[in-house]
């Protein structure tokens, strides 16, 4: 059960990499915690085992080992698979909130190209900027990264640009996904002639706006039978 509410929690769209990479970083703590009370002896995460080794004459230290074993090895493999991540995920923080990140955190960007320079003297800057701020709190609250950074005045260029880098990495296969199912859905057995306008109808199906089919069709040419 908290395997699976870790994998809705990363399901959806509009995530960005920084809320995604923390929520599995922060089970990454949950398997600690799992572990040591196991070790423990205390079962309180998991009371279903509990009731099963209430239930079932199975031995203590089977179920212990058992259940120890397996969230050591799922441990390792989150570790492994995120290490990459684990390096720069403090330069995530310049897009949810950039008068939080440290000035270190930001010569972390150098490692993708930009200039650690212009990022110092723009951070420092940014960070006294309060009429900046108080706009960026407004867009916070409605989760409007993108409207915020894209709006951002342009004496604040290459941290636009950072954040922009930031906001464009895919955090998760969610969007590939969904969209696989709607093209399977499009083209089925029934339509199976819709290669050539198939781009089309996908742009149409993964498109987050839906369409004004009044508009459209005031600039189609009517033709009388």
């Amino acid at each position: 059960m908290k395997f699976n509410s870790l994998n809705l929690d990363m399901q959806g769209s509009n995530k960005i990499i920084g809320q995604m990479t923390n929520k599995v970083f922060a089970f990454e703590d949950k398997l600690r915690l799992y572990i040591n009370e196991l070790e423990a002896g205390d079962f309180s995460n998991f009371p279903t085992v509990a009731a099963l080794q209430a239930e079932v004459s199975i031995p203590d230290s089977t179920i212990h080992q058992d259940l120890i074993s397996y969230l050591k090895e799922y441990l390792r493999e989150i570790q492994n698979r995120f290490d990459d991540v684990r390096e720069i995920k403090n330069c995530f923080l310049l897009v949810e909130n950039p008068w939080h990140v440290q000035n270190e955190d930001m010569k972390l960007f150098c490692k993708f190209g930009f200039s650690k320079t212009q990022l110092m003297n723009e951070i420092i800057e940014l960070k006294h900027d309060t009429q900046l701020k108080a706009s960026f709190i407004e867009h916070r609250e409605k989760q409007e990264y993108n409207e915020f950074w894209k709006n951002t005045p342009s004496k604040y260029k290459s941290l636009q640009d950072c954040a922009q880098f930031v906001l464009t990495i895919f955090s998760s296969t969610y969007l590939c996904e969904a969209s696989f199912s709607k093209m399977s859905f499009l083209k089925n057995k029934y339509r199976n002639r819709l290669s050539t306008h198939l781009e089309d109808t996908m742009r149409i199906a993964c498109s987050p706006k839906d369409a004004n089919i009044e508009e459209i069709i005031k600039k189609v040419q009517h033709h009388n039978s």
